[in-house]
């Protein structure tokens, strides 16, 4: 099944997006989950626009992706702003792919030994394009080292 968020933000901080994933993972048994993010998104774009100061939900929204912006601040200065853009819509799946590896739905799967691997990949709205930015990710504890390392 399909489950559409706005810049892969609400795994982190919503219940239903929880109550998804474990209904995926844990009741239907699943063995892929899935993150996509697309160029030109967006939510992205304010990140990296927008004064922390807009009013609104939409700071909230997109705070973990300015928090990602930060942390690849030094990689993200040497591009122009449109690779700035492309570059952190792909950071942020990266991020969002370790989210979803350290969340507890998903760490107790693998607890329990079930088949489960995620990918991020990221969709090319110029040309159709799907590319894999990570993957498989499963409970395999250097598999998420990886993740970790590569996510963060």
């Amino acid at each position: 099944f399909l489950r559409q968020q706005y810049a892969l933000e609400e795994f982190r901080w919503g219940l239903s997006s929880i109550e998804i994933f474990h209904v995926a993972s844990i009741v239907l048994q699943v063995k892929t989950i899935i993150l996509c993010g697309h160029y030109n998104c967006g939510a992205v774009k304010a990140a990296l626009q927008l004064p922390h100061t807009t009013p609104g939900l939409v700071n909230c929204w997109i705070s973990d992706i300015r928090e990602c912006r930060n942390q690849a601040e030094r990689e993200l200065r040497g591009l122009d702003s449109e690779q700035q853009l492309a570059r952190l819509c792909e950071l942020n799946v990266l991020r969002q792919v370790f989210h979803v590896a350290t969340s507890p739905v998903v760490a107790g799967a693998w607890a329990e030994g079930q088949e489960l691997h995620l990918y991020g990949v990221i969709y090319d709205l110029a040309d159709g394009h799907l590319r894999k930015l990570a993957g498989p990710v499963s409970g395999d504890d250097g598999e998420q080292q990886t993740c970790h390392s590569r996510c963060l």
